[in-house]
């Protein structure tokens, strides 16, 4: 991932987190899930996706490759025309262990029963809290339980 990659992936996950606050279906969503805590939502930059980030670009260029190139734009197999991966999705990135997001993982949340997350292409590498992880074990921590979970969101329910 270059430079400009890192940047826009940080900056799309920003906009999905601004966005998530303006769309009570994200945030419906989440609490269907069991998840309900501010900070949380906060802390981790959860967002949501309604499909408006590719009309907030120009169709070509280097912002349209990059995020083509990344895989957060996709064509849409039905239309043909450009689309977001994560659209009608709550959005949750992954962070690295210095804090920059590598990964996203989405949940469709207008699929009549659960889905499986989707996630960018490529780019497997990634643990959601590393930056809570590190701080949790740091030196001189009295902590010795580690849980693991399955998924993003059995992380999220426990960390509240």
């Amino acid at each position: 991932m270059t430079p400009q990659q890192q940047t826009l992936l940080s900056k799309t996950a920003e906009f999905y987190h601004k966005t998530l606050s303006k769309y009570p279906e994200g945030l419906a969503w989440l609490k269907k899930q069991g998840i309900t805590d501010q900070a949380l939502i906060e802390a981790f930059e959860v967002g949501y996706s309604v499909d408006f980030l590719k009309d907030a670009i120009p169709e070509t260029g280097d912002i349209a490759r990059d995020l083509q190139a990344l895989g957060i734009i996709i064509q849409d197999q039905s239309t043909g025309r450009n689309a977001e991966r994560f659209r009608d999705c709550v959005v949750f990135p992954i962070f690295d262990e210095v804090g920059h997001i590598v990964q996203m993982c989405g949940f469709r949340i207008t699929a009549d029963k659960p889905t499986e997350p989707i996630y960018l292409p490529g780019c497997s590498a990634g643990v959601w809290n590393a930056p809570f992880l590190n701080g949790f074990f740091g030196r001189g921590s009295a902590n010795k339980t580690l849980i693991l979970t399955p998924s993003i969101l059995d992380s999220a329910r426990l960390w509240q």
